[in-house]
């Protein structure tokens, strides 16, 4: 652990090393720039990869999990979208945990919590923390990569979403401090407004956000609405749902304006309150850097991605530290 009180979490996701060329003396599949990227920093006592290391079926990925392993105290891992390429989501996760079955120090978190050793009494809470899409065509490429995401993507929000809910208040019935590990964002952060655009963000789960902007109208808005609801949770404001269904008051799912179906009611209202439970939530997947408390009350959220070779406007930090009080 850190010589101080705190526990001290790097963090980093998108890391994409299957699609960056090159090949070191330390590494035969993986690039400088990836190693560089790797590399501990001092003041960090567990590194957090918050998914899209590579897609688990390729080479990249046990390479990735075999240099760390090397370099860290402990690592936890959840997987991101781009793990389940070319496969059956279940069969990356166990992938995933093959890749990891030899490396004791390495911990892959597929709705599953690691208590981090010592007396700090911290719990991390690991999953993809799948969003609801609004309808297949919005799934990006994961409808056509993935190959059970269309029949299986709204049940694996749901899973994930219940299981962060309730391992949060587990972990705070015995006393200790859960932060969250995910790939997708639990809300929409600075770093998104700052990458895509002040027109393009939707509102968030907190209606005080500050990240959020007046929405444009019309089709464009429909548009846009849709495609930040695969992005993002809490791409409707739960706090104006006014058919009450976030809260179970509502029977029938289109009574409700704000969102399209139930499930996404249910995942948003989950999230809002993990959200508001935990001290730190480290995630990924817009490859967009962020470190922001969305509102007051709610976790501090950072996302630290290298992202696609020659990307812009990424904003990745090396050896970004984040440390929680204990």
């Amino acid at each position: 652990m850190a010589a101080s009180e705190d526990v001290a979490f790097q963090v980093l996701s998108d890391v994409h090393a299957d699609m960056h060329a090159g090949a070191t003396a330390a590494s035969d599949t993986l690039p400088a720039h990836v190693l560089h990227a790797l590399r501990p920093s001092p003041s960090a006592d567990v590194l957090c990869l918050a998914g899209d290391v590579a897609e688990v079926c390729s080479p990249q990925y046990t390479e990735v999990l075999r240099w760390v392993s090397e370099r860290y105290t402990h690592v936890a891992v959840v997987l991101g979208n781009h793990e389940g390429y070319s496969m059956q989501w279940e069969d990356a996760v166990q992938g995933a945990q093959d890749a990891a079955e030899d490396l004791s120090n390495v911990h892959i978190l597929h709705r599953d919590v690691w208590e981090v050793p010592g007396a700090c009494g911290v719990t991390v809470m690991g999953a993809t923390g799948w969003t609801v899409p609004p309808c297949l065509s919005w799934g990006g490429q994961d409808s056509r990569f993935i190959k059970d995401y269309a029949a299986s993507a709204e049940q694996w929000a749901l899973d994930d979403a219940a299981f962060l809910a309730a391992a949060a208040d587990a972990a705070v019935s015995k006393g200790r401090t859960p932060v969250a590990l995910t790939h997708f964002p639990p809300t929409q952060l600075p770093g998104d407004v700052r990458r895509y655009g002040a027109r393009d963000p939707v509102p968030c789960l907190l209606a005080t956000c500050t990240a959020c902007s007046r929405e444009p109208s019309g089709w464009r808005a429909a548009k846009r609405r849709a495609t930040a609801q695969y992005f993002y949770h809490g791409s409707t404001r739960v706090d104006e749902c006014s058919a009450g269904c976030c809260s179970g008051g509502a029977a029938d799912a289109q009574a409700c304006p704000l969102h399209p179906s139930k499930a996404q009611c249910t995942v948003d209202a989950a999230m809002r309150g993990v959200l508001c439970t935990v001290p730190l939530w480290m995630c990924g997947h817009t490859h967009a850097a962020s470190d922001a408390v969305p509102s007051p009350g709610a976790a501090r959220v950072v996302s630290n991605p290298l992202g696609y070779p020659n990307e812009q406007e990424v904003h990745h930090v090396i050896g970004l530290s984040v440390s929680i009080p204990v």
